[in-house]
């Protein structure tokens, strides 16, 4: 599996997957709208040639902020959000990060699960954070 820079020729398939993953996805534009961002870090996990999963995160001067992390429905349970995040945070720590913060739906468990088994801890709740009004767990790491 291949992890790399995602490119503007990425975004049809990284908005495929947003749209399959999320009940309100980020649009076109809004990921046009990172590649201009110098904080933003777009990757995207590559098998056979097709992309099948991304991340995207802001290095906020010492802190990765993870906002997104998605994987193709067909291509879940296979390692590909774990591979993501492990790239993702040694490439933020090569850059100066200390720390990585996320926010993920209360009822998200297999996230939760996922974080939890690489040492992020939950520090609060963000009561009705999400539009159908779930809670968000916020989550801290120091790398």
């Amino acid at each position: 599996m291949l992890f790399r820079k995602a490119s503007a020729n990425d975004i049809p398939y990284i908005t495929n997957i947003e749209s399959d993953c999320f009940a309100r996805p980020w649009s076109r534009r809004a990921f046009e709208i990172e590649f201009g961002n110098p904080g933003t870090l777009l990757f995207v996990a590559e098998r056979g040639g097709s992309v099948v999963g991304y991340l995207c995160g802001w290095l906020v001067f010492e802190e990765i902020q993870i906002l997104k992390l998605a994987v193709k429905r067909e291509s879940r349970r296979q390692g590909i959000a774990l591979f993501l995040m492990r790239n993702l945070l040694e490439h933020a720590l090569k850059k100066g990060a200390t720390r990585s913060s996320l926010e993920v739906g209360r009822r998200n468990h297999g996230a939760r699960g996922l974080y939890f088994e690489m040492g992020f801890r939950e520090v609060s709740t963000r009561e009705g954070y999400y539009g159908d009004g779930e809670d968000a767990v916020f989550m801290v790491k120091d790398l």
